[in-house]
């Protein structure tokens, strides 16, 4: 996965998107005790301006569907953001859902006070950041979705899974229902398969290359 890398010279601009004031708070303080970071932005509703737009974002809430729809938000006004989720701890497959959804990252609530830091500095240097009990649960589903003998254009590992099953003829519900997601975010996945496919309708992406016919 290619992400925008941050330079180490410049303190890195964060802005935390989160509901809870309290968790916007402690996070700022754990942040402020690095002269690395400099929060520039903690909202909730109201859009950030494009000229004074951060380049990472931390989005705190135990929901997944919530903190994926909120990564959407900010991707469709700043495709580079970088985005780490801070969320309750759950089984590997969630945060490997995340990882799948575009986050380049996931700190759990009982990880904040020792990670926060270092998962921002690895993911400004183009890395992923995963609890280490989540690593090989992710590591397994990318090679089980990503043969290498494949073109996939650019497709991410999530992106592949919806266009496996696009080719099954399946609809926009059943493929929220087979990926356990929402039909807003599969309908986000298929704008993104289109724009890299260079076609407009579900059936030229059925007829792409990048798609074998066994499926992922």
């Amino acid at each position: 996965m290619d992400v925008e890398q941050a330079d180490p010279r410049r303190a890195i601009s964060i802005a935390i998107i989160s509901e809870n004031p309290l968790a916007c708070s402690y996070m700022r303080s754990l942040l402020q005790r690095q002269p690395l970071y400099r929060v520039v932005d903690e909202e909730t509703s109201s859009p950030i301006e494009q000229s004074r737009a951060p380049g990472f974002y931390i989005f705190e809430n135990p929901a997944v569907s919530t903190l994926v729809h909120r990564l959407i938000s900010v991707r469709d006004r700043f495709p580079k953001a970088l985005g780490l989720a801070v969320t309750k701890e759950g089984p590997a497959e969630v945060v490997c859902d995340l990882l799948f959804e575009g986050f380049q990252g996931v700190v759990t609530y009982n990880e904040v006070d020792r990670d926060l830091g270092s998962a921002i500095q690895v993911i400004s240097g183009g890395h992923l950041w995963a609890p280490a009990g989540a690593l090989e649960r992710y590591t397994t589903n990318k090679l089980r979705l990503v043969p290498k003998e494949r073109d996939h254009r650019g497709l991410t590992p999530r992106e592949q899974a919806v266009a496996a099953l696009l080719e099954k003829r399946l609809a926009n519900k059943q493929i929220a229902h087979e990926l356990r997601i929402s039909e807003r975010t599969v309908k986000f996945h298929i704008g993104n398969i289109f724009r890299k496919l260079g076609v407009h309708e579900r059936i030229s992406v059925c007829e792409a290359p990048l798609v074998a016919r066994k499926g992922f």
